[in-house]
């Protein structure tokens, strides 16, 4: 028989016991796994023939293994009944004396043992806490007295196909599992159920095909087919939906550890959702098993490897990586061959291999130096233990095709487009019957604040017209929006939403000197964990080199910073200062900074909503204030360290009513432009500008309008997923790949990577099945002897793992 049928292959279901009944599940490697023909008996009743598996390897695994099983540390009276070889070996040569010897129960040590009542004679000793009962006692001397056969774990037998069970009605089944079925309900005496309703099947099916419940049109769809073959219809229907391949893929993906991020410390993102994609092409194309699982291992060991071969190993680069500073290369590299061994155990031979890592198996037939064996088949891929922070990515790793990057850059910049049409033709049809429209009355409910004198820019953020948003003094020229800022709800009107990636460049303020006086104020705000990232700054043209001047969101406040030098070789001669109060989240907050242009820490004021904050001070050995001779920034530094809220992510941080001044404002004109509210006067002026117009028409749509709102809303996302296209969904794949020389691989002591002690080269568990000497000692020839004929676990785990996903 062969293990290479079609994983992919889903059978009849019907409902039979209330249970969905897999027609060729156990057929799914073309041979049943071994079914018992031994009847369940009562607690009491012994079995007429003793099985060794079945009757008595439970008993002496659970009440005997502790003191004579594998492990050598802990075994007594040289006897090991976890072998036969050591169960029926001489264990007193002065006496000859056997623990077990076939059909004689009175040379058979183990039974006077086991039947003493002598509590310094007693096996298991009364102080072990164990103890047998007496049906346990019958069983193990009626084995002995049929002749104590021996046999090996069921599950290391290869599979053998079973003869169907006689029923007492063989019209009844319909399917080859519907003969174990009613041969086990004859026994208990008990009658098939009956059929589920067509509503609960295609229910059942759908959820066990699909995931997901049927729909309205297919239930009813199901329910008029009265064919004889309706049913198969729905089946083929379901096998060939998407929602399969995704739900078949989803037991794997939990398997193979899947995930888009690296798991340690900040848990940084990386891309492997191409690896997950061709998981769910693999199983909507009905791969074969063989060719699923071969290509997973060992897929860029084959001849001229295609795109999606090498792609399919990234089944072994799940693991987690570390990012973090200080670690040891070769620890971490260690941890991650061991993780492929242990997914490896556990995806193909359902094992617990990974005991073995620090001593020989307690429990199974593995050795320590058998498990550093398969150790082996892992150890040589060109890799570090750490990444660099920044990289998404570890090496080695494969670029996604060029169709495929062009493929997710149209989507993305046509959802964008169409999102931006769509507001676009909005606002026109709302702005041609604005007259109409019944706006709010703009309430101020304290008393009306003021703009103070020496305003030299002002950006509202209201709207976004052709890429720019304008500067309302109108000495400046308007701001341009970097990587797509979109207006969303404001304290005033409208306001920018900023995610990290966007900026605003308002370009080069020639009124703005560091050594002069300089008041910046706007509104910000955040979800509850408050907002981090630049602010205002300037821009350079290096981006290793230092901003003349940083406004920030901390992680603890908002930071002001002056550098004196521009190149970072250089002392760090400046002016830092920071609030010592967390930004509030979820609502608007009124900042404030000021400075009085001495060169002194001291000369700096932040203020929250009209109030002075205590300030801590970072730094304070400003020499003379540096040039401004770039353009300013909002919403960035160079291409880092963009602002936005955190948690990054589907979070955004907003900026609103943007005024600077070059004078020092005090703290009485600071509070009064905390209440100031731009709108207030605009609703009463009966001549109206354009622009005025325009304020309080984008404050109705942005705070009265949902329509707009939830508009607005996805095309900031879209801007997002646009902007971060290149950054994660077009980056490389980690895949794996062969060194130019094997790396060497030891049994480590006590599974420490730096303690290694014998060399060890590929191989397999002996006790499973022996590696051939005609396969590659690589990853190649590992998949080959997964898919050997004589191994016996391959096709039983797949099996038992899609009986579970099932049934349960």
């Amino acid at each position: 028989m062969s293990n290479s049928s079609q994983l992919a292959v889903v059978p009849k279901l019907r409902c039979t016991t209330s249970l969905l009944l897999l027609l060729p599940l156990l057929l799914l490697f073309n041979c049943q796994a071994p079914l018992s023909d031994f009847t369940q008996l009562s607690s009491q009743e012994i079995p007429k023939i003793i099985d060794f598996n079945f009757h008595v390897k439970p008993i002496l695994s659970d009440r005997c293994y502790k003191c004579h099983g594998p492990d050598e540390n802990a075994r007594k009276a040289n006897l090991r009944l976890d072998v036969e070889e050591g169960a029926f070996a001489l264990i007193d040569t002065a006496e000859s004396r056997y623990a077990i010897v076939p059909w004689d129960l009175k040379k058979s040590h183990l039974v006077r043992r086991i039947s003493s009542d002598d509590p310094d004679y007693q096996m298991p000793p009364p102080d072990s806490k164990l103890s047998l009962s007496t049906r346990e006692i019958k069983i193990l001397k009626r084995w002995i007295e049929q002749g104590a056969e021996w046999k090996q774990h069921w599950a290391f037998t290869p599979p053998q196909e079973q003869d169907l069970s006689k029923v007492s009605d063989p019209d009844w089944p319909n399917n080859p599992i519907d003969h174990f079925i009613l041969n086990r309900l004859d026994r208990e005496g008990l009658g098939p159920s009956p059929e589920a309703s067509k509503e609960k099947l295609i229910r059942r099916l759908s959820f066990d095909l699909r995931g997901i419940p049927p729909t309205i049109v297919e239930i009813n769809a199901f329910l008029d087919d009265n064919s004889p073959n309706a049913y198969e219809r729905v089946v083929d229907q379901f096998l060939t939906n998407q929602s399969y391949g995704e739900r078949l893929a989803l037991e794997w993906l939990d398997l193979a550890r899947y995930a888009d991020s690296h798991g340690y410390q900040d848990d940084l993102e990386r891309s492997m959702w191409p690896w997950r994609d061709w998981v769910i092409r693999a199983f909507n194309e009905n791969m074969p098993y063989d060719q699923f699982v071969s290509w997973q291992l060992a897929g860029d060991l084959l001849p001229n490897a295609t795109y999606d071969q090498i792609l399919a190993t990234g089944f072994n680069r799940n693991h987690k990586i570390t990012q973090e500073v200080g670690v040891v290369n070769e620890e971490y590299r260690v941890e991650y061959v061991l993780d492929r061994v242990n997914t490896f155990s556990t995806s193909f031979l359902g094992l617990t291999i990974g005991c073995a890592q620090c001593h020989d198996h307690k429990f199974d037939p593995i050795s320590q130096k058998e498990f550093y064996s398969l150790f082996s088949f892992f150890n040589s891929v060109p890799e570090e233990g750490r990444v660099d922070y920044g990289m998404n990515i570890a090496e080695p790793s494969i670029p996604l095709p060029d169709s495929t990057v062009v493929k997710y850059t149209n989507y993305i910049q046509e959802l964008v487009g169409s999102q931006e049409e769509q507001i676009d033709n909005y606002e026109k049809t709302k702005w041609i019957s604005r007259d109409d429209l019944k706006y709010p009355s703009i309430e101020n409910s304290q008393k009306p604040g003021k703009i103070p004198a020496g305003l030299v820019a002002y950006y509202p953020f209201d709207y976004v017209e052709n890429g720019e948003t304008h500067e309302e003094t109108g000495f400046l020229k308007p701001a341009k929006v970097i990587n797509g800022v979109v207006p969303r709800e404001g304290k005033f009107s409208g306001g920018l939403d900023f995610n990290g990636e966007n900026y605003l460049e308002l370009g080069l303020l020639k009124k703005i000197d560091l050594g002069a006086p300089l008041t910046v104020s706007f509104w910000l705000y955040s979800v509850e964990n408050g907002a981090r990232g630049t602010i205002l700054t300037q821009k350079n043209l290096v981006e290793e080199h230092r901003a003349a001047f940083e406004l920030n969101a901390a992680d603890d406040g908002i930071r002001f910073v002056i550098n004196q030098y521009a190149n970072p070789k250089k002392p760090g001669n400046g002016i830092s200062v920071q609030t010592s109060h967390i930004l509030p989240g979820n609502q608007w907050a009124h900042i404030v900074l000021t400075y009085d242009g001495s060169n002194r820490a001291k000369g700096v004021k932040i203020y929250m909503n009209g109030q002075a904050q205590k300030v801590v001070i970072l730094k304070d050995n400003l020499e003379r204030a540096p040039d401004i001779k770039n353009t300013i920034m909002v919403g960035r530094r160079a291409r880092k360290d963009g602002f936005r809220a955190k948690p990054q992510g589907l979070f955004r941080a907003r900026l609103d009513e943007l005024m600077i001044y070059q004078r020092n404002l005090p703290a009485t004109e600071v509070e009064s432009l905390a209440r100031f509210n731009p709108l207030w006067d605009l609703q009463n002026k009966p001549d109206k500008s354009d622009r005025s117009a325009k304020r309080l028409f984008h404050h109705f749509l942005h705070h009265q309008d949902p329509v707009y709102q939830l508009m607005t809303k996805w095309l900031s996302e879209y801007k997002y997923r646009e902007m971060r296209m290149e950054h994660l969904v077009l980056k490389p794949t980690m895949v794996m790949a062969e060194m130019d020389t094997v790396r060497p691989a030891y049994v480590l002591d006590r599974g420490l990577y730096s303690a290694p002690t014998e060399r060890v080269f590929p191989g397999t568990p002996e006790y499973v099945l022996p590696f051939p000497n005609e396969f590659t000692e690589n990853r190649m020839g590992l998949a080959k002897w997964l898919f050997h004929d004589k191994n016996p676990l391959t096709a039983r785990v797949a099996v038992n793992r899609y009986w579970q996903m099932i049934f349960g």
